[in-house]
């Protein structure tokens, strides 16, 4: 199971910090959390920190998600930006997404690197290996 590299967990993540996590994560690996008064810096290959909660403390969304809609965050790769619910945000990260959620981003972003065929099937996009980080978590019904 793949855990994240947390850099900040509570309150704004300073300027110095946030620089020095785009200076030090390789780009191809990095992921960045945004909410309205706050960034996370996540690298998905770092073994040091606690698995990775979307869940943590980000603050008050300040997008729409695109696939619900509801109060979002930002969620930034090398390769996509995407404005996801907290629980969205938990199963893009999980590769848990709902074949519904696949199809959409699929379709807005093309394929990227967390929705690609190890991780999705292309064609009924049902989720192949869900890491269980969310287990509680069932998906929105479809």
């Amino acid at each position: 199971m793949n855990t994240y590299a947390i850099l900040k967990t509570d309150g704004r993540l300073p300027e110095s910090e946030l620089q020095a996590f785009l200076t030090q994560v390789p780009e191809i690996v990095r992921i960045v959390i945004k909410s309205r008064d706050r960034t996370v810096g996540a690298d998905p290959n770092g073994r040091t920190m606690a698995p990775a909660d979307p869940r943590l403390a980000l603050g008050p969304p300040h997008k729409a998600s695109e696939l619900s809609g509801k109060p979002a965050y930002v969620y930034k790769t090398n390769q996509v930006e995407l404005h996801l619910t907290d629980d969205e945000l938990g199963r893009i990260i999980d590769r848990s997404l709902t074949p519904t959620e696949f199809f959409a981003l699929k379709a807005k972003h093309g394929v990227f690197f967390e929705i690609h065929d190890d991780f999705y099937d292309p064609e009924t996009g049902q989720a192949l290996q869900p890491a269980g980080l969310f287990p509680e978590d069932p998906g929105p019904a479809q």
